[in-house]
């Protein structure tokens, strides 16, 4: 039986992370959704997902914070996190993500939904979990 593959939506705008859901719906990608990055923490131990996009900027805990956390637990710390911010040209923002080694960074103004989900798409397939 195929296993379905999860993705994690931490993101502070509902828009954004609906018209997410609905794309990888139409993958067959199950989602979770949340809009803070303590819970965004806390539903990556428990639901345990096949990948996270990961928002920089969210009210309380920063996405930063959120990576750093994720990456310092052996429960998350292989689990890839795509990161989408608007924040495209702050070096030191660019600079922690690759530090916390993000598997991709994409500025939400400058990226299509589409190219968002074919990255999701093609790092679910490296993770050896065949879509279709």
């Amino acid at each position: 039986m195929k296993k379905i593959k999860k993705v994690l939506i931490i993101e502070d705008d509902k828009s954004l992370a609906r018209v997410l859901q609905i794309k990888l719906k139409a993958e067959d990608v199950d989602t979770l959704f949340v809009q803070s990055g303590e819970r965004g923490i806390d539903v990556a131990y428990s639901g345990q997902p096949d990948l996270i996009l990961l928002d920089m900027m969210l009210p309380g805990m920063g996405g930063g914070e959120v990576l750093q956390e994720l990456r310092s637990k052996d429960e998350t710390k292989d689990i890839p996190v795509i990161v989408l911010t608007n924040i495209g040209d702050d070096m030191s923002v660019i600079s922690e993500v690759v530090s916390l080694e993000a598997s991709d960074y994409f500025v939400k103004a400058n990226t299509s939904i589409e190219t968002i989900v074919d990255k999701i798409k093609e790092r679910l397939a490296e993770n050896r979990l065949p879509l279709q």
